[in-house]
């Protein structure tokens, strides 16, 4: 008798964690101070991100989200390729360091903005993206839809070069427009020099050879609205930049997340997978996220557009759970049903 109350003792405490396991993990778990801005699509060599209000540094990998507010740094040799969730796209080259400027609250949404300390930046504003800013310490330099290239020296000087579109450089000292193929000096405490033109031919800087943006990826599903915990289907394409089907890409992609709880099949077997393949510009994954709440999901990849979407997790509107009991009278099955 004792040792049948010691076993049903046992049961009512594996009733009470298994109830606290169908619950799911806290939806706040993942709570995030500021928004997730940008995605790192490809590195060469070494990069490192310093969150927000973080004091270590980690290393950066090829995937990585980042919020507002981190800080990203560049090794010597190395570079990087960043796309906004806006669409804009940047290319840091080796020795830079900037910070993802934290929009304040009226402006969420509005503008995507990052603040170089030193090093050289060359960015991409999609045409009728959101505002785009590069501040740099002697002069802020503001876009819509347009390519060109920030530099800051040691000792401060500024220069900024336009490869396509229009860009207004501005201080407290003065302004100056700048058009395809001119170029513009900023000194400390100096008003940015007049615009000069410069031979730029039709590439982009030499150190930016290979990171070009050569396509698009595109991440669909039939509904942003899905069951915590319950597998669905993604179907992956990748598109040219002028929007036409690649029948003839083959390649490797990241599978992106910003959950801890997300994961990735391309067979529905193994799990956990980070990495697919894609051959004649498609494929499908399985995903499954074990939280509620919108979750980020998408894939990237070198020489890509990222592609994110907001997907709602929900949880089941009711769970059903057996439990097998063996006391002094034999076996016995209890279904117990959960219902929100």
């Amino acid at each position: 008798m004792i040792y049948s109350k010691f076993q049903r003792f046992l049961t009512v405490i594996m009733v009470i964690v298994l109830l606290a396991c169908f619950a799911g993990p806290e939806a706040g778990a993942q709570d995030k101070k500021t928004d997730v801005a940008a995605v790192i699509t490809s590195i060469k060599g070494k990069a490192n991100v310093l969150p927000h209000r973080s004091e270590e540094w980690k290393g950066a990998r090829e995937g990585d989200f980042l919020y507002e507010g981190d800080k990203i740094k560049t090794a010597a040799g190395s570079n990087v390729s960043i796309a906004f969730l806006t669409g804009n796209e940047i290319s840091i080259n080796e020795k830079s360091v900037f910070t993802i400027v934290i929009n304040e609250e009226g402006e969420r949404g509005i503008k995507n903005a990052i603040e170089i300390e030193i090093g050289e930046i060359f960015s991409r504003v999609k045409p009728g993206t959101i505002k785009f800013e590069m501040r740099l310490p002697n002069a802020v330099a503001s876009v819509r839809g347009t390519e060109f290239n920030g530099r800051v020296r040691k000792n401060g000087l500024t220069t900024i070069t336009v490869y396509k579109g229009i860009v207004e450089v501005s201080n407290k000292f003065g302004k100056v427009l700048l058009e395809k193929a001119t170029r513009t000096t900023v000194k400390a405490n100096k008003a940015p020099m007049p615009p000069v033109k410069v031979d730029i031919g039709v590439k982009p800087p030499e150190w930016r050879k290979g990171m070009e943006t050569k396509g698009a990826l595109q991440f669909n599903v039939d509904s942003e609205e899905k069951i915590a915990g319950i597998p669905f289907e993604a179907v992956i394409k990748v598109y040219s930049l002028t929007g036409k089907f690649d029948s003839e890409f083959n390649g490797e992609i990241s599978l992106i997340s910003d959950s801890p709880w997300t994961d990735f099949s391309v067979d529905g077997k193994a799990w956990g997978v980070k990495k697919a393949k894609i051959n004649g510009g498609k494929t499908k994954i399985l995903v499954k996220n074990a939280n509620k709440g919108v979750v980020l999901i998408g894939v990237s990849g070198a020489g890509l557009r990222a592609a994110v979407r907001k997907i709602n997790f929900s949880l089941p509107p009711e769970r059903t759970l057996l439990l097998r009991i063996e006391d002094e009278e034999g076996e016995k099955t209890l279904k117990l049903k959960f219902e929100r």
